[in-house]
């Protein structure tokens, strides 16, 4: 097959060793490497450049279940039609499964506990291979992959046991470990505008620029939510049940939440629910309202103020919109407003996971923070911000709850 290869692919596919880490930067093509080179060999028999299997199950699996099909599927599965061979191929939607003659790739989460006792396959892509246990659900799944496993992660954690066991240990006894180490220059298929945020971060952020720039292990600091919560579902018991929008477009996700509160009257502490609804780049207001079929249209919703053709085209199509009200320091204000919280989120609200790791205050020169964010990594916090001023009074300390903001 003609595949249009970055550096990565072609030092995953020239590897012989048995375990393969790809540790890098954002935007770096490895997650999408490894799928191209699955794909080749589901429709050809072979993995890398001297290793064919001509049968068998390639298993690509993260941590939970609701995650994946937004997530490395979805690559997987955009690659196959990027190609034009999705319609060579037996694809089960249910089950998660494509198969092409003796060869199959099936997609799982780690939680599926079933799966994971029953679990043998030839091949095993771990994607965000940090999110799972070492010695729970990774090690289950090495002692039953007959042929090779490869994995990928951002470090953003230098204690993160890939390191240990993996990168140190196990290659230095074991000898059968490849490290790749990839960063955005590795790729040479990003636009400029990535090319240049990415780049901004060594200016703007040392921690940052270190981990997602650089593809090194690094400690991010600074977080401007420094936890939450993950859940299965959202409770049914929720009050104050409304959504928060904020809109992008190019590289920027447009993000849409459900949220909802409790109170906890046990700790006193007020709880705050989100549930991904939306996360995506290059929706056009058509394409933002066709997904939003099925969203209630009773719901409130408050969205940014700075596109308002955009909340009168969604507010036209049915749906209760408004544009959240902004003032002098509403960010430091929303933001406090969420800190004051404990933040619950379901485990399939990725873009909202994703932002909570990275985003953080600024850094100044003597390596203290500002109390001002950095204006990245927030679509989705932005998004529950807009909930949170227009929902809850900035009065609220601990339990109860004053008339919202407006």
């Amino acid at each position: 097959m003609n595949v249009k290869a970055t550096h990565t692919y072609l030092q995953n596919w020239q590897t012989t060793k048995k375990i393969v880490v790809n540790r890098g930067g954002t935007r770096s093509g490895k997650t999408y490497s490894l799928c191209q080179m699955i794909m080749v060999w589901l429709l050809t028999g072979q993995i890398r450049e001297g290793q064919s299997i001509p049968s068998g199950t390639c298993s690509v699996v993260r941590k939970y279940s609701t995650t994946i099909a937004k997530t490395v599927q979805r690559d997987f599965h955009d690659i196959l039609s990027e190609y034009k061979v999705l319609g060579l191929i037996e694809f089960n939607k249910t089950n998660r499964t494509y198969k092409y003659l003796d060869r199959m790739v099936e997609f799982f989460g780690a939680d599926d506990q079933q799966k994971i006792r029953g679990y043998k396959a030839n091949i095993l892509f771990c994607n965000e291979v940090n999110e799972l246990g070492y010695k729970t659900e990774f090690s289950q799944l090495l002692f039953r992959t007959t042929d090779v496993i490869f994995m990928d992660f951002n470090p953003s954690d230098p204690f993160v046991w890939v390191h240990e066991e993996i990168e140190q240990k196990r290659s230095a006894d074991k000898k059968d470990v490849e490290v790749i180490v990839s960063t955005y220059k590795d790729n040479p298929f990003i636009n400029k505008a990535q090319r240049q945020e990415i780049e901004y971060l060594q200016y703007s952020d040392p921690e940052l620029w270190k981990v997602y720039g650089l593809g090194e292990y690094g400690k991010v600091e600074g977080l401007v939510i420094p936890s939450i919560t993950l859940i299965d579902e959202m409770p049914d018991d929720l009050r104050k049940v409304g959504g928060g929008m904020d809109f992008g477009f190019s590289n920027d996700p447009t993000a849409f939440y459900l949220c909802g509160i409790k109170n906890n009257r046990e700790t006193k502490v007020t709880e705050l629910y989100l549930d991904e609804q939306i996360y995506e780049t290059g929706l056009t207001d058509s394409d933002l309202i066709k997904i939003m079929k099925g969203t209630p249209k009773n719901l409130r919703i408050y969205a940014d103020s700075a596109q308002p053709s955009t909340i009168e085209e969604i507010r036209r199509a049915g749906y209760n919109i408004a544009p959240v009200t902004k003032f002098k320091d509403s960010l430091k204000h929303g933001l406090q407003i969420m800190k004051r919280t404990r933040i619950f989120v379901t485990k399939r609200s990725i873009g909202m996971i994703r932002e909570q790791k990275q985003y953080k205050y600024k850094m100044l020169a003597n390596g203290q923070y500002d109390n001002t964010p950095i204006d990245a990594y927030n679509h989705a916090m932005d998004a529950v911000r807009y909930y949170c001023l227009m929902n809850l009074s900035a009065s609220m300390t601990g339990f109860g709850f004053a008339n919202p903001t407006r």
